[in-house]
């Protein structure tokens, strides 16, 4: 989260105040309040949560080995028991 690589609209709570956005949450940044903070006190009987949603694409090599173990899977699952 600190490089910024993650877009701000990845990162969400279940609530905020003013100046302490979801976002704010990345590590060494001073901006608003320099965190995330909920609305309402916080206690043990409060319930609050932040939820980063990490999406990445999937490369063309990645792909490739989840079919090749996908075939390897089904070759195997075929096999008659005297040939196992």
């Amino acid at each position: 989260m600190q490089n910024g690589l993650l877009r701000d609209e990845q990162i969400t709570a279940s609530s905020y105040i003013y100046d302490a956005e979801p976002h704010r949450a990345r590590f060494d940044r001073s901006e608003g309040y320099g965190a995330w903070c909920p609305t309402g006190s916080v206690d043990e009987s409060s319930y609050q949560w932040l939820q980063v949603r990490h999406c990445y694409a999937a490369t063309s090599l990645e792909l490739l080995l989840t079919r090749i173990s996908a075939a390897i899977d089904i070759l195997f699952a075929r096999l008659p028991a005297s040939m196992e």
